[in-house]
């Protein structure tokens, strides 16, 4: 298939095999979350996608989201409303909105624990127990939405696409 999902390793992988691809799962609890804190890491070598977490999301056009980069060592944090990025911060240059993270691990193979906490009205994270960022949403959503962490393989990535390891979930 396309996404792979599997506990291997004392850990879940979660691969997209399909370049310029990507793919979710919701978290299973029967509730509105509004932070999740987890470990994660890559395979050696060079990184073929990024993976985030979808919060507070409404539907497939309404949506929070937090994505990182492992090779870059970068996230990007932003809403998606009716369908359109919406920046919640002033964009490093040039219109890129990715924030450098001195605190990731140097090496994608090395665990890096995320902490997020996705309120209505802000969201903040923290990589390796480090501040990245605390945003506030000018228009939050009006009701609260579900979770999900996703996977997207680079349109670059080869056959055996993107895929990363998760561990020691908590959410809340």
């Amino acid at each position: 298939g396309t996404t792979i999902l599997k506990y291997e390793n004392q850990a879940y992988s979660f691969q997209v095999k399909q370049a310029d691809y990507y793919d979710w799962v919701y978290v299973p609890v029967m509730f509105n979350p509004a932070s999740i804190v987890f470990d994660v890491w890559g395979l050696p070598g060079e990184q073929h996608g990024t993976f985030g977490v979808f919060c507070q999301y409404q539907d497939p056009a309404n949506y929070y989201y937090v994505e990182f980069d492992l090779e870059t060592r970068e996230v990007m944090i932003g809403i998606i409303e009716n369908g359109e990025f919406v920046p919640l911060y002033e964009p490093e240059q040039d219109d890129n909105y990715w924030i450098s993270v001195d605190a990731f691990s140097p090496l994608p193979e090395e665990v890096n624990t995320i902490a997020l906490d996705c309120q209505p009205e802000t969201i903040t994270l923290t990589v390796n127990e480090d501040l990245v960022r605390r945003v506030i949403i000018q228009k939050p959503f009006t009701s609260p939405g579900v979770m999900a962490l996703f996977v997207y393989a680079l349109d670059f990535a080869g056959p055996d696409g993107y895929k990363l390891y998760f561990d020691n979930v908590t959410i809340r």
